[in-house]
């Protein structure tokens, strides 16, 4: 279909194109009707109008590992996730546009929940070893691994679960620190590097503030240096430290002043 070919993701942007004000899409054909809601008799909703494939595709980008999350992400629980766009359904399974597209939620929202009985996957202890190889540094980073975004890392395989928290909860799970082998875990018996030899690390990482730096521990700056895992995230509460902790300008390298 011509309107599904142009990749608009909203009523909004089928009027802004319908207007002329998306001239990087083109102008609308004149045999192609600015209002199909009142001209065509076949008519569903805009929501038939806009493809399920682009609505498949957002919602697997959101990370929901359940109906239970999806239904609190409808509701606006899930702020840290966003809001639902107006072009897509609360309930996809239910809507007839998507009828003969629809599978199950496992497939709407990328997960693996349906039928995971069926699945033989790696041991704890084996799956942990893989999971700790790839070094990432937060549950964050481990979905965008499970969700393909992170190429460098390779493909998850089928033996591996994505959600490690639920399906080894009985068998070995502890939390996502151990999971990955980040400094999480029993912070108070890993050695650290000394405060000096840590600070001028940091120094060299050029982040500018307390929340530069949580970001950074989070994994969230790709372009510099990972974190050592015997440098703490939580300097400021690391017991090592607190004969010379000063302040966060300090630990960062920034200038002098309030912490920020």
């Amino acid at each position: 279909m011509y309107v599904r070919s142009l990749g608009l993701k909203s009523v909004g942007e089928w009027h802004r194109f319908c207007a002329g004000k998306l001239p990087a899409v083109g102008e609308r054909p004149s045999n192609i009707p600015a209002n199909p809601h009142s001209f065509y008799e076949e008519w569903v909703d805009y929501r038939d109008w806009l493809p399920f494939d682009e609505a498949r595709r957002y919602s697997r980008a959101l990370g929901l590992n359940s109906i239970a999350e999806w239904k609190r992400f409808v509701k606006g629980q899930l702020r840290e996730v966003g809001q639902l766009p107006s072009n897509i359904p609360h309930r996809p399974d239910v809507i007839k546009a998507y009828a003969d597209h629809w599978k199950d939620w496992d497939d709407w929202l990328g997960t693996e929940i349906v039928a995971n009985y069926n699945k033989k996957y790696m041991s704890f202890k084996k799956a942990r070893a893989f999971a700790r190889q790839l070094q990432l540094r937060s549950n964050r980073e481990w979905r965008k691994y499970c969700n393909g975004d992170l190429p460098d890392k390779g493909k998850r395989s089928e033996n591996m679960p994505r959600n490690p928290d639920t399906h080894f909860k009985k068998t070995g799970w502890v939390n996502w620190g151990d999971w990955l082998g980040t400094d999480n875990v029993s912070n108070w018996n890993r050695k650290y590097r000394a405060f000096a030899e840590a600070k001028k690390f940091v120094h060299s990482l050029g982040l500018k503030t307390q929340n530069d730096w949580h970001a950074y521990c989070g994994g969230d700056f790709q372009n510099i240096p990972k974190r050592p895992i015997h440098i703490p995230s939580a300097p400021d509460r690391q017991k090592e430290y607190e004969d010379n902790w000063i302040s966060w300008p300090d630990w960062l390298g920034t200038s002098k002043g309030k912490n920020k």
